[in-house]
């Protein structure tokens, strides 16, 4: 840790490491340190449900890779993959209407999808992701409060930080025709799109590397990307995104 940084400052500078650090806990707990092979949804719903597993994840990877392609869309890849806090404008826009951080949503959203498809300690993936989320979350809306001191608390008021509800749905679902994904939300926030055919081919076959060979490329890329432009020192962007 740098000195005089303190430590939530640095798990956000560094978060892309502990996320991929979770990752890999996650599937060493699951893959060397476990003895019983069978998936969490097998473990809780019977022996039948491995190649559904794979299945249901592929739809959560498919619904997290729109999330965050549109959320990625409204706030640009120079400020998500940022390693410091960005001045930037408050983005109420959808899918910003759904809950306040729709691309952790998304993440996690991915992460309990993985998770089914993995022996009973991939549940440690999505659980210690959350908690990861929870503290950057604290971190980012203290920021926002501060730059946006009027519009923050009144948007805070009205959409939940990460967990929807059943006003946010509706009130999402109203405007969802202002949801878009533009080229720069695609290109940057395509780490699960993969995934979707990965697992499926994973339901034909029964086994999840097959899903991971499919899926890696893609995250390598992501995260490649994610260094590039943290590591960059990137102007301010223009009038449109401040």
């Amino acid at each position: 840790m740098t000195p005089g940084i303190p430590f939530i400052e640095w798990e956000f500078r560094y978060r892309i490491v502990i996320s991929l650090g979770i990752v890999l806990a996650a599937c060493v707990c699951a893959y060397v340190l476990w003895i019983d092979p069978r998936t969490l949804l097998e473990l809780t719903c019977g022996d039948g449900w491995k190649r559904p597993s794979f299945v249901i994840a592929a739809g959560l990877c498919l619904l997290a890779t729109v999330l965050r392609m549109s959320g990625g869309t409204v706030l640009r890849s120079n400020r998500v993959m940022s390693f410091d806090i960005r001045a930037e404008r408050l983005a109420i826009e959808p899918p910003f209407t759904l809950v306040r951080n729709p691309i952790y949503l998304s993440d996690i959203i991915a992460s309990v999808g993985f998770s089914l498809c993995m022996p009973a300690p991939g549940l440690m993936y999505p659980v210690l992701l959350s908690c990861h989320y929870r503290s950057l979350i604290d971190f980012e809306e203290r920021n926002l409060e501060d730059l946006h001191s009027t519009r923050f608390p009144e948007y805070r008021s009205v959409v939940p930080r990460l967990v929807p509800t059943i006003r946010s749905t509706r009130s999402f679902l109203s405007g969802s025709a202002a949801c878009r994904i533009d080229r720069d939300g695609f290109r940057y926030n395509a780490l699960y799109l993969l995934f979707v055919p990965g697992l499926l081919l994973s339901a034909y076959t029964g086994e999840f590397f097959h899903a991971v060979l499919v899926g890696l490329p893609a995250v390598s890329d992501w995260a490649y990307w994610h260094t590039v432009k943290g590591l960059r020192h990137t102007p301010r962007e223009d009038s449109h995104d401040v």
